[in-house]
């Protein structure tokens, strides 16, 4: 089983919670099993919009929340956080905000990574299959998947 965490990332509240709000009616619609939007605490940084991602890139990976630092900031434009025109007035400092789905199987992940992504998110989604041997139902008492399962010739 494909195990998929997409992990999306915005200074702008609303902005991301609409994106969010999207891909889970796309799962809803596939009648996908996924977890989530699980929310990460907010995390306050005092840079410059316009040097924004490159002000979290060079912080030290242990300064970062975890849900952040599994980003490659190094590669994100700094126009890539950039909230769109009308919400430009920003003072103090900056609130990066996070949530994150979990999504079982194959189908449902490619729906999901289908919708479209608007400016001022960042997204990141890490792929894992999950191998279940000897835990479904139907797997017999004595299995074990580290053994030679072959029947003996009698």
């Amino acid at each position: 089983m494909d195990k998929l965490q997409l992990i999306a990332v915005s200074i702008t509240r609303h902005l991301l919670d609409d994106y969010i709000d999207s891909v889970r009616e796309e799962l809803d619609a596939k009648s996908a099993e996924y977890e989530g939007p699980i929310p990460f605490p907010p995390f306050e940084v005092s840079a410059p919009l316009e040097t924004l991602a490159e002000s979290l890139a060079e912080r030290d990976r242990d300064d970062l929340p975890v849900w952040l630092s599994e980003f490659d900031l190094a590669t994100v434009e700094n126009t890539a956080l950039s909230p769109p025109e009308a919400e430009l007035e920003i003072e103090g400092p900056i609130s990066v905000y996070g949530r994150k789905l979990v999504i079982y199987n194959s189908a449902p992940i490619r729906a999901a990574m289908t919708v479209d992504r608007p400016d001022g998110i960042i997204a990141d989604a890490k792929m894992e299959t999950v191998n279940s041997h000897g835990k479904g139902r139907n797997v017999p008492a004595g299995y074990d998947p580290n053994q030679d399962n072959q029947p003996n010739p009698e």
